[in-house]
């Protein structure tokens, strides 16, 4: 296992825009949050409708006493006003806005940069939120990654819109891109593989696919240092090779009510075709723009996008573990993503990329749902 000196703290300055609810009002909020590694201690402090000289010495009185930190408050005020323009420029479609400056500090007062993340909720049809991000050690990319991102998510809403195909009472496959894909492998392949968890793996069966994590790949997140000063190195999953602290997945996770702990949390997962693979040519009928896993009962809720009866309508599946789900790739484009992930009330920036895919099950979807086709309706 390599390492280096391990970190003392690390920083984290959240700038948001926005709310998270399509019924709630719009404002900003400045969360500047120090957290002690060693001592698994964090100090928060936040400002909501930020003034800008309130919030340039709030800043200040956080931060100035900490070393390493010069220039670093002028690049978060300098992203303040990016996020702002970002905001008016994207409504009305954005809906939430969010930035993180992320570095670690050691004793002897060296910085080290890790995370430059921008990202949010967009609308798409009105009421589907999307999660949306980018990242990148350089804050304008990060921002251009995340308008990339908005234009080709635009696509996929547009393309499924108008010419998905439809789903009734007996189909048992949704054909996915390369967007919904990440957030399924996310659940079912990232988080049944962050340590020796009680998840049984794999919670679905892939054919022709295969997933790793990396630390650090050129599109994602540098986590090529963990919060315990492991130096990263990739993990290509499997039932024998999972996540640990020793390949570098050990991070400090806190929430407004969650006490600091480390958690073995994924970085940039990615999936790939088989050399040898046959790629199923399909016709998408479906987004997934949100997902969840229960660690406990390994319950899988995805809440999707599909055309019924020739309307663009929302659902959400239940799935319980005794369901036998499949994944192989598609001709549907690959996509790159990077969000927020929320493990045990912590957050965590985490970056995914993956090919196009079909998610097959055991019993048509529409029983997995709460929605109903009714009996007089012709598909």
């Amino acid at each position: 296992m390599q390492s280096r000196a391990r970190p003392e703290s690390k920083l984290r300055i959240w700038l948001t825009s926005g709310s998270m609810r399509l019924d709630r009002p719009s404002a900003d909020l400045l969360s500047v949050e120090l957290a002690s590694l060693s001592k698994r201690l964090v100090t928060r402090h936040d400002i909501v409708k930020l003034d800008a000289t309130l919030f340039a010495d709030q800043i200040c009185n956080n931060l100035e006493s900490t070393p390493g930190l010069e220039n670093f408050i002028d690049d978060v005020l300098k992203n303040y006003s990016r996020l702002r323009q970002h905001f008016e420029r994207l409504s009305p479609s954005v809906k939430w806005l969010e930035t993180c400056l992320e570095c670690l500090l050691f004793e002897d007062g060296i910085r080290y940069p890790r995370i430059a993340y921008a990202g949010g909720k967009f609308a798409f049809g009105d009421r589907f939120l999307l999660p949306l991000g980018g990242v990148h050690q350089n804050m304008d990319v990060a921002w251009d990654q995340l308008l990339h991102r908005h234009r080709e998510a635009q696509e996929i809403f547009g393309k499924l819109s108008k010419g998905a195909s439809m789903i009734d009472e007996n189909t048992s496959m949704l054909s996915l891109d390369g967007l919904s894909s990440g957030i399924l492998l996310h659940e079912v392949v990232g988080h049944v593989s962050e340590g020796q968890a009680d998840a049984k793996w794999p919670l679905v069966q892939a054919k022709n696919l295969h997933f790793w994590d990396d630390p650090y790949p050129d599109w994602g997140v540098n986590y090529s240092l963990s919060d315990e000063g492991v130096t990263g190195r990739r993990v290509v999953l499997g039932p024998l090779a999972r996540m640990t602290s020793e390949s570098g997945n050990g991070f400090l996770g806190w929430g407004s009510k969650t006490p600091p702990r480390f958690l073995i949390r994924q970085r940039n997962l990615s999936s790939m075709v088989r050399p040898e693979a046959t790629i199923d040519d399909t016709t998408p009928n479906a987004i997934i723009y949100s997902g969840g896993l229960s660690s406990s009962s390994l319950k899988l809720v995805l809440s999707c996008i599909v055309n019924i009866n020739d309307k663009i309508r929302g659902i959400t599946l239940v799935i319980h573990p005794n369901v036998i789900m499949t994944v192989s790739p598609n001709n549907e484009p690959g996509f790159v993503n990077s969000t927020i992930c929320q493990k045990a009330g912590a957050s965590h920036i985490v970056g995914m990329s993956s090919v196009g895919a079909n998610l097959g099950f055991d019993r048509p979807v529409l029983s997995m749902s709460s929605m109903r086709i009714p009996n007089d309706s012709k598909v």
